[in-house]
């Protein structure tokens, strides 16, 4: 009897040990498998969000791509692949257009390699990040077979494909690698049928991986505790992945093994688990050997005590001190494998305090060696209820109380010989599987948060019920975000929907139900409280039918392209008005770029160049048609220009016609940046005053004529009536009054035709300028000086205030001596009699401000803008009275405009009034000095 239950027990510890080994390795490899796929699902996941972002833009740029791979964090949150790309379905001859649009993304793609004689080419349009992958760019996939083969699939099935296994180009390690394909078709383009499908593709959003850095650390105990070897197909030898560590030079034969298939894809692996000597070790303890070997001892010492119970008792002594030290080592053996064991095992008593530890469980909750007998397992970390069932809790270690640790725990009770009640507790560290899968669902969070980002509403359909699911960012666009959890979101849409856009809507998601279409993308308009009348735009694909292929469930993404449409109708307004005015305006108009080369000009441009639109577009410059000596002051000017709104040029040019004849415009010309190039350019317009020339022409010749031939019988009648005046009989009074009045007439008809003449010549160009270096001081006081005698015959005094400085000024002397005499005559005519004419003098950077004031009327308001202008006088009655030919202030208006400065009229209220000009002090530039010499 007592050997039969020697043996039984021995057999119990030996079940119950392999029970727990097969438990425990069942669910390790089940963790690894899971994680296997965890990880592959994440993959592709990643793809769908860059298809997502490439579907939801009308052009993804090199930028965009970057943003998208920095938000995902690729290098932390999905070890193994080496980066996410574009693929691009190119088609016969399309080669240079592919490099040209990748170009203007921002892709650099050099060329397209290797050399393919095939009829395929799937070319690798972008892989970021671009520096670890700048062997793949350019890529023609269809090279080989693999990969040719899973592209077909994915874009003839419309299904993401996995590649059999290959060796990556950017991969210099030349182990095993992959590429996972997710294909791309054009929005709204049907995708039922395999035909249809291969008409709207575009190409494949897709990842490569190198597989032992795919499959590497999925879960702790990989590599550690047993042994994982992946095969693409069947296993063997010429198929295999990745083990996780290598074949022991010594045969061995694990404890346990496991043997899995998994569908990736299109693919199917093979997955291999076996102990290693770390796992077999904790559980092949010899513990049912140990319990046989001492159950016979004691059965044998039994009848042995039985047999000779009459022998002394010296003798029986000497045999149980024999057999309790075997008994010692037996149990001294059983405590080193138990201690050494990898799994934590915590005895505790009835209260839940601790009995015994081994030194995995002391490390991995922190039990002290030296702490109190005895401790409560509740001082230490707080376990769950310990239960027969395991448990995952989380646990901070006293030595790193910032730092969590993951355990796996698990427990039984069984009961002591003495009755007392014993719970034995296993815990596996489990850590490293808990943060991935953390880090797992923080990537979809930031996933997540991307979308609220960009503004992109989620919503989820059940088409069987008519409910839907809506996330945070879709109540946001639909203003609804305050309702309650029981709102019908789905009722609320569909009731807000413009009738004729809900038609549209409804068709549309109609063909994505049946399957007509692959996606339901509609852009409709919606009344949204507070915001009135929105634009959006709806994406939704079917991802759930039944067996019969029923669609039961939809879900897609909402945006609010408001602002999008409103600035794509206002761009396409604008740019008409902008060409209707551009090509329909009366004048000319052209744009020029940086080399003033003709980029577009309209028909009044044509017309006063007598020159078709395509000979002016075809590359001509501006310089070609300007007289040399405009040109040499036009081009200065337009480079020199700074680009402000008021920095422009305004001039007359003369244009020389094919047929000989030469066109007058006035030119305006400004500066502007390309709005795509951000090249400078040049917006120009030309008034065409070819007549008005011709009729200035004949004027001013007329002019002068009538005042060369007025000049000499004006002269002679002058002469006589002075010889008349002069006679020494005498004339009666009332004669010599006429005469006086013929006299002071004359002078005034002289002044007129020298004025007119002047005027003339300055208007065709040739009176002379002789610009030198003037002390200023001097010609003021030279000006007073000469001012003298008139301003005595008007009973006032003329004061030149104070000089702080005497600057040197660049002018013609007679010139300007002619605008000070003019103005400061004017000045003592309206002032009052014992009135004072002052001459006022300020520095203003490289200008010298000459200002003459008097106290007279001044000049009425209505009257002012027209002061400069020939002929102009405010009061007939007052001219005559005060003398005058209307002309003295366009004169002067013209010589100091030719003398580089400027000229205005300024009355303060209660002020004085004030005539001023301006000149330049020396330092003025070279080059205005030689414009003006050769204007002169």
């Amino acid at each position: 009897m007592c050997t039969f239950v020697v043996f039984a027990a021995a057999a119990w510890v030996r079940n119950t040990t392999h029970d727990f080994a097969e438990r425990d390795f069942r669910t390790m490899a089940e963790d690894s498998q899971r994680a296997l796929e965890t990880r592959m699902q994440s993959y592709h996941l990643v793809l769908e969000g860059l298809k997502g972002m490439m579907m939801a833009s009308d052009e993804v740029r090199h930028d965009d791509v970057e943003s998208y791979l920095q938000g995902v964090d690729v290098s932390s949150a999905l070890p193994g692949i080496t980066g996410i790309g574009f693929i691009r379905d190119v088609p016969a001859g399309g080669v240079d257009d592919f490099l040209e649009e990748a170009a203007s993304m921002g892709f650099a793609v050099r060329d397209v390699h290797p050399a393919y004689d095939g009829p395929e080419r799937f070319i690798i349009k972008f892989v970021e990040p671009a520096e670890d992958n700048a062997e793949a760019i350019g890529l023609n996939i269809a090279f080989e077979k693999n990969r040719r083969d899973a592209a077909i699939a994915a874009r003839d099935t419309g299904e993401s494909r996995l590649s059999a296994r290959i060796v990556l180009v950017q991969d210099t390690s030349d182990q095993p690698g992959f590429v996972l394909l997710h294909p791309y078709f054009r929005k709204d383009a049907p995708t039922a049928t395999v035909a249809e499908r291969r008409a709207a593709f575009e190409g494949w959003v897709y990842t490569p991986f190198v597989g032992a850095k795919a499959l590497a650390d999925l879960t702790q105990g990989q590599g550690r505790l047993f042994r994982l070897s992946v095969y693409d197909g069947p296993a063997s030898p010429e198929t295999l992945i990745y083990t996780s560590s290598p074949e022991p030079a010594e045969a061995r034969e694990p404890l346990l093994t496991r043997q899995s298939e998994v569908a990736l894809f299109g693919r199917t692996w093979t997955l291999q688990w076996e102990t290693l000597p770390a796992f077999d070790v904790a559980y092949i303890n010899h513990l049912d050997l140990l319990v046989l070997a001492v159950g016979l001892l004691l059965t044998l010492m039994l009848w042995l005590t039985l047999y000779r119970m009459r022998n002394e008792r010296q003798i029986v002594e000497r045999k149980v001190e024999a057999q309790t030290r075997e008994l010692t080592s037996r149990m001294s053996e059983n405590e080193s494998i138990i201690g050494n064991a990898r799994v934590g095992i915590v005895i505790l008593d009835g209260a839940d305090r601790v009995v015994s530890a081994n030194a995995a469980a002391r490390a991995m909750l922190d039990i002290p060696e030296d702490g109190p007998a005895e401790p409560a397992i509740a001082e230490i970390v707080a376990l769950p209820d310990l239960v027969d069932r395991p448990r995952r809790i989380k646990h901070f270690r006293m030595s790193a109380p910032t730092k969590p640790v993951y355990l796996d725990v698990h427990a039984n009770s069984w009961t002591t010989g003495d009755g007392q009640v014993r719970r034995t507790v296993f815990v596996h560290d489990v850590t490293e599987q808990a943060l991935a899968a953390s880090q797992l669902e923080q990537t979809e969070q930031r996933l997540d948060q991307a979308l609220k980002g960009s503004e992109i509403g989620v919503f989820d359909v059940d088409l069987i019920a008519g409910t839907s699911v809506v996330s945070e960012t879709w109540r946001k666009i639909m203003g609804v975000e305050d309702r309650g959890a029981d709102f019908d979101t789905q009722a609320y849409f569909m009731a807000q929907i413009y009738p004729d856009d809900l038609r549209l809507l409804i068709e549309a998601d109609r063909g994505c139900i049946t399957g007509r279409t692959e996606r339901s993308t509609t852009e409709f308009r919606i009344q949204v409280p507070g915001k009135g009348v929105r634009w959006m735009r709806s994406d939704a694909v079917v991802w759930e039918r039944d067996e019969n292929g029923l669609a039961l469930r939809m879900i897609g993404t909402q945006v609010d392209i408001t602002e999008f449409r409103q600035a794509q109708a206002a761009l396409k307004a604008s740019e008409d008005r902008f060409r209707q005015t551009f090509e329909n305006a009366p004048v000319g108009k052209a744009i020029l770029d940086s080399s003033f080369r003709f980029h577009s000009v309209n028909a009044a441009m044509c017309s006063l160049t007598g020159r078709e639109k395509s000979e002016l577009e075809d590359g001509r410059s501006l310089e070609t048609l300007v007289r040399k000596l405009d040109w040499d002051l036009l081009a200065p000017t337009l480079r020199s220009m700074s680009g402000k709104h008021e920095d422009a040029f305004r001039g007359e040019l003369a244009i020389d016609r094919p047929d000989g004849s030469t066109a007058w415009a006035l030119a305006n010309a400004i500066p502007a940046r390309d709005p795509k190039t951000s090249e400078r350019i040049y917006i120009i317009q030309f008034l065409d005053i070819t007549q008005s020339k011709e009729v200035e022409r004949l004027k001013s010749e007329f002019v002068a004529s009538v005042s060369h031939e007025l000049r000499t019988p004006l002269t002679s009648i002058k002469g006589a009536i002075s010889l008349v005046q002069s006679a020494p009989q005498g004339l009666p009074a009332s004669a010599g009054r006429l005469l006086d009045i013929a006299h002071a007439n004359v002078d005034r008809l002289t002044e007129l035709v020298n004025d007119i003449l002047d005027l003339e010549k300055i208007h065709s160009g040739s009176l002379s300028f002789e610009l030198s270096d003037q002390p200023a001081l001097a010609i003021l006081k030279d000006a007073q000086d000469q001012l003298a005698p008139l301003a005595l015959q008007y009973g006032v005094q003329v004061d030149l205030d104070p000089v702080d400085s005497d600057p040197t000024i660049l002018v013609d002397r007679g010139r300007m001596m002619q605008v000070l005499i003019n103005l400061m005559s004017n000045a003592c005519k309206y002032s009052p009699k014992g009135g004072t004419v002052r001459i006022v003098t300020e520095t203003q950077g490289t200008f010298l401000r000459i200002a003459v004031q008097d106290d007279g009327p001044g000049v009425p308001k209505d009257f002012v803008r027209k002061l400069f202008k020939p002929f102009s006088q405010a009061d007939s009655s007052d001219t005559r009275e005060k003398g005058g030919t209307g002309l003295g202030l366009s004169i002067a208006y013209e010589l100091v405009q030719r003398m580089g400065g400027g000229i205005g009229y300024d009355r303060a209220e209660g002020g004085p009034t004030e005539f001023w000009f301006t000149v330049r002090i020396v330092e003025a530039d070279a080059a205005f000095i030689t414009r003006q010499q050769r204007a002169g």
